[in-house]
């Protein structure tokens, strides 16, 4: 349903560019940036691209950086975005995107997998998009502890076990007063998504619970209770 996000892309944008957005900025480009660092991938591969931000951030961090991102509204944004960025972004979904038969060092996927419906074909779509030795690293909201923090479902109907899903609207902290509305959530506890990657030939080798440092949390106004979002990150099978 990438449609659900084509009128929120340049509100998002806007979020980012003035700095509202403190979890993208002061916490998901810095980790992700030391991440490729480390990595050191010749290829990249950015499924889910939005904004193209995080891809402005990261692209001069690989020789081969390329997107796919099927909403119209955010490839409309990320392609000015990325004008003069040397990055390749196509608008596409992933399951098209791997019948091109593209092998990439690394695959990153920001705040996506929440959206979409499919678990088992996207696990299946990275692991199509993994060179032997890459690495994916794939960021979510943090299945155990998000809904204390954004209530997306009533508490007494939440068990974390169980599955669910429903269309959510929410702000950013920095501007409460304009949400973005209807777009798709599902809540699937971290057993199934382990089994998912499991079931697509893929391994988890990192499972970063994302905790700001207190200087960082500061910027919220309080302080972080628990970690708000996990990164699962790993490669294929032998």
């Amino acid at each position: 349903m990438p449609q659900r996000w084509d009128s929120a892309a340049r509100l998002r944008a806007e979020q980012i560019e003035r700095g509202l957005d403190l979890t993208f900025s002061n916490v998901f480009v810095p980790y992700f940036q030391s991440q490729l660092r480390r990595l050191k991938p010749t290829s990249v591969l950015e499924v889910g691209g939005g904004t193209g931000h995080l891809c402005k951030s990261l692209c001069t961090l690989s020789a081969n950086y390329v997107v796919v991102e099927p909403s119209a509204g955010m490839f409309d944004v990320a392609r000015a975005v990325l004008s003069s960025h040397p990055a390749r972004l196509l608008k596409e979904t992933l399951d098209s995107f791997v019948t091109r038969g593209e092998r990439f060092d690394a695959v990153i996927s920001h705040m996506c997998v929440q959206t979409v419906e499919d678990l088992d074909g996207f696990c299946r779509g990275v692991a199509l998009s993994l060179h032997p030795s890459a690495t994916y690293l794939i960021s979510l909201p943090h299945p155990a502890f998000y809904n204390q923090y954004k209530s997306f479902f009533e508490p007494e109907r939440f068990r974390y076990i169980e599955e669910c899903s429903r269309e959510v609207s929410f702000a950013v902290t920095l501007d409460p007063s304009r949400e973005i509305s209807g777009v798709p959530y599902y809540h699937r506890p971290i057993g199934r998504y382990v089994s998912a990657l499991a079931q697509a030939g893929l391994y988890v080798s990192g499972f970063d619970e994302i905790f700001p440092k207190p200087e960082t949390q500061a910027l919220y106004g309080q302080p972080w209770k628990d970690p708000r979002y996990l990164v699962l990150a790993g490669g294929l099978f032998p």
